[in-house]
């Protein structure tokens, strides 16, 4: 028969994070929350495929145009809004990687909404 220990790892608490970055981050959930659980209720392929439709609207749209001005400005700033959103709310638990990846995303849709229009 063997012998299984477990090991129990302290994880350092992040001392940069000041208090007032917690409360900030517990209203930015706490007003989230509805949204979340809208968004939680619906098929998992809801999302993905309204933003995807959303982004090419919004880059497809000819900027020579009026409305196409218009609409596809305002779809991209709309999919970078909703990008900067779900930034927040998982930036404590990201990686380093992982957020620089995603605010450069986030900051190419804004450029390209604009650059663009």
């Amino acid at each position: 028969m063997t012998n299984i220990s477990a090991t129990l790892e302290v994880v350092p608490v992040n001392e940069s994070v000041s208090e007032n970055d917690c409360r900030s981050d517990k209203r930015l959930e706490k007003a989230s929350a509805p949204y979340l659980v809208r968004i939680h209720a619906l098929p998992r392929w809801i999302l993905p495929v309204f933003l995807t439709i959303i982004l090419l609207i919004g880059l497809l749209a000819n900027p020579n145009e009026s409305p196409g001005l218009w609409i596809g400005f305002f779809a991209l700033i709309f999919i970078g809004l909703i990008l900067v959103w779900l930034l927040a709310l998982s930036w404590p638990l990201l990686t380093r990687s992982s957020r620089v990846l995603r605010v450069l995303v986030a900051v190419l849709i804004f450029y390209t909404a604009f650059s663009r229009f």
